[in-house]
């Protein structure tokens, strides 16, 4: 992977130091402490600019930066960013600005704490730096130059060694990790003998590969950087062969994608990638098999890294196996009639609405490793394990279904879309429920068959059906009663296949009961019996049966029935 990085560099040459060393901030809007010819004028509000030579930096004094971030949100928070920001300057060529910020520390907290509270919304001054006789920090020739000498220093010092990514013999140090927080020296199994100072030993690298690696840090963070479910993902492209146009023309692509779309707004630093997600796979799917990406998602805490998903080498042709995959669905679905109300987008299966049928989980949840799991499935064609997945999906619907009921349609039928979505692109494979028997020709046939490769079994379809009826009764009761005292005999979705078997007779009587039954339903009824007649030896998991009853509830009856018409006394189904 530091190979892949600092090829990368290469082809995006820094213009100097100042420019491979100093990293970007996200903030838009921060504090400058003026100071004009030795005296403090004043703390302002200033925008984002590139001229602030920002570096991470660890502990309370660091002094590697002359701008720091703003963490915590009370007075003492602030008192020590301002010391934090003022031990840059302690150096004899600038030690009267030193002396100037710490002989006015009192001042220059209170006055910058007092318009931090007048601030409103959320996009509130969270930096600091200093203006010193009108000139930002990377205008000013000394803390320029200061600046190169505290970042670089620890790379300086070194040992005699081979470095590990240009193979020189040259001085080399463990300093890999000040530029990607993820390379970890400090835990068991990362050094000999677990002795920290032994570092240089398992990843030495130069002076000069340091600097690929600082100016590839910058490009990924410019370029390459998406928000994914709460975390940075990381998009690294690499090729076969030496072609650097070519390897910059991908880059240049990357860096394109959702710019100018409406998912980008401006309250948002980085593109969601799930929101992004088809537009990229179609992009990134573009490129010869000479192409390869690498997605990293890395959960980013104050200066720490730590990687969550490494997806190693996915081809174009593999990015273009899901983006096909999930607009064949799509169009399966907007063909028939199925719509699934989206904000602002139409129904697409993929990454977003397998996070949100997941329940959205913590990072500090289980859930999450599996939800990755998957998307890591997605990308190789690995296997996802069936009923693993449909539990997550009953532990959503069971939710909705006691929670939120209005929203049961919506979240079954996206449920349905991403389980086709899944099984297309080879991540999940069914695993049979019932013996394989000889199925009769049935009235509801055309409509099954569009969904094949899921009504593979006669007890699918019989399940199915008798959610539909299950799905009528409660619709008669709520027109009759305002309420459905039907719904306590669904067991919280969590019944067995006899259970289900028996709920079919019991819909039966309640649309007699209430003098409610149609000629259609005496079709459904007929349909699901001889269904139920065929299946034989059925081990179907609480889960899987459930959520092919819960399809039937939700599925709109008027398209099922559509442009079927019962041959005896030529009565219209539809009625």
């Amino acid at each position: 992977m530091i190979d892949k990085l600092i090829r990368l560099s290469k082809i995006y040459p820094p213009k100097d130091l100042i420019e491979n060393l100093s990293r970007p901030l996200t903030a838009k809007q921060g504090f400058a402490i003026k100071i004009s010819r030795d005296a403090f004028e004043d703390v302002i509000v200033i925008d984002q600019t590139k001229k602030l030579l920002f570096y991470d930096q660890k502990g309370n004094v660091s002094g590697k930066s002359p701008t720091v971030k703003i963490s915590g949100s009370n007075v003492d928070d602030f008192k020590k960013v301002v010391k934090k920001v003022a031990e840059f300057f302690n150096e004899t060529a600038l030690q009267n600005v030193y002396e100037t910020i710490v002989g006015n520390l009192e001042a220059i907290t209170e006055k910058a704490f007092q318009k931090y509270s007048e601030s409103l919304g959320k996009d509130k001054p969270s930096f600091f730096t200093v203006i010193i006789d009108g000139k930002f920090p990377e205008d000013h020739p000394i803390v320029r130059e200061i600046f190169v000498e505290r970042v670089m220093e620890k790379s300086k010092s070194g040992i005699d060694g081979i470095c590990a990514t240009c193979g020189k013999k040259t001085k080399v140090t463990a300093s890999a990790n000040q530029v990607f927080k993820f390379i970890t020296f400090d835990k068991p199994g990362f050094c000999p003998n677990l002795d920290k100072s032994q570092a240089v030993k398992v990843f030495p690298i130069c002076e000069n590969c340091l600097l690929l690696l600082e100016n590839a840090s910058n490009l990924i963070k410019n370029k390459l950087t998406f928000d994914f479910v709460g975390s940075n993902l990381w998009i690294i492209p690499s090729i076969v062969g030496d072609d650097p146009e070519i390897l910059k023309a991908v880059t240049e692509k990357i860096a394109s994608i959702g710019i100018g779309s409406v998912e980008i707004t401006a309250s948002k630093t980085l593109r969601d990638f799930s929101k992004l997600e088809l537009s990229a796979e179609e992009i990134l799917s573009e490129e010869g098999e000479n192409v390869l990406y690498d997605f990293l998602l890395i959960k980013q805490s104050q200066s720490q890294q730590r990687i969550e998903l490494h997806v190693s080498e996915v081809s174009p042709t593999r990015l273009r196996k899901l983006y096909e995959c999930s607009k064949s669905i799509s169009k399966l679905f907007e063909e028939n009639g199925l719509d699934i109300s989206m904000e602002k987008s139409s129904f697409k299966p993929g990454f977003e609405q397998l996070w949100y049928l997941f329940g959205k989980p913590a990072a500090d949840e289980a859930g999450r490793k599996e939800y990755l799991n998957l998307v890591e499935a997605c990308f190789t064609q690995n296997q996802f394990n069936y009923d693993r997945f449909l539990w997550y999906i009953m532990k959503k619907l069971r939710q909705t279904f006691h929670q939120f009921p209005e929203n049961l349609k919506n979240d079954a039928l996206s449920a349905f879309g991403n389980l086709l979505y899944l099984t297309a692109i080879n991540v999940l494979r069914p695993t049979q429920g019932g013996a394989k028997m000889p199925q009769e020709e049935g009235i509801f046939d055309s409509f099954f068959d569009k969904f094949k490769e899921f009504f593979d079994e006669p007890w699918k379809k019989a399940v199915f059906l008798t959610g539909v009826l299950v799905k009528r009764v409660m619709e008669v009761q709520e027109s009759r009663k305002g309420k459905s005292p039907f719904l306590k005999k669904l067991g919280g979705l969590k019944m067995n296949y006899n259970q289900i078997k028996y709920l079919l007779t019991e819909s039966w009587k309640k649309l007699q009961q209430y003098d409610a039954f149609q000629s259609s339903d005496e079709i459904l009824f007929s349909e699901a019996s001889k269904y139920f007649l065929q299946a034989s030896d059925v081990k179907a998991s609480i889960d899987l049966l459930n959520f092919v009853l819960t399809l039937g509830m939700t599925f709109p009856r008027n398209l099922l029935l559509k442009n079927f018409e019962r041959k005896v006394e030529g009565v219209s189904v539809n009625e």
